[in-house]
């Protein structure tokens, strides 16, 4: 029986690292592997000027995953934010949401006036989650 055991084991953990692809993970019933690729998809509300001025919404952003403002109009120019009802997002102040965590924004925790944090203005990426 410990053998069994230590064989679920190790194909367990064999199937979760992948080295032996889709048979061995059809093989080891007892670790079932975690489906990643559902995941939410929310809109992010981005405003250049304070009090939810001069905004665009930003659609269809999957939830754990970062975006980058790549774009001239976009990078370093956020003043206000907030998400949608139900999920919480987290500003950045470098691209690939790194240099420093800004948040939770959320619906009834929005950001109106970044000044107030600090974060006018230097905003370069985002990353959204369920609440």
């Amino acid at each position: 029986m410990a053998v069994l055991n230590l064989n679920l084991l190790l194909l367990s953990v064999l199937a979760a690292t992948n080295t032996l692809g889709a048979a061995l993970t059809s093989r080891a019933a007892a670790a079932e592997p975690v489906d990643i690729s559902a995941r939410d998809v929310t809109t992010f509300r981005i405003c250049k000027d304070i009090y939810f001025q001069n905004c665009a919404n930003w659609k269809d952003v999957t939830t754990g995953v970062c975006y980058d403002f790549t774009s001239s109009d976009w990078n370093d120019k956020l003043s206000s934010a907030h998400s949608a009802a139900g999920f919480k997002c987290y500003i950045y102040k470098d691209w690939g949401c790194t240099g420093g965590e800004g948040g939770p924004i959320t619906l009834n925790n929005d950001h109106r006036d970044l000044r107030q944090f600090g974060w006018n203005d230097i905003t370069s990426s985002f990353r959204c989650w369920r609440s």
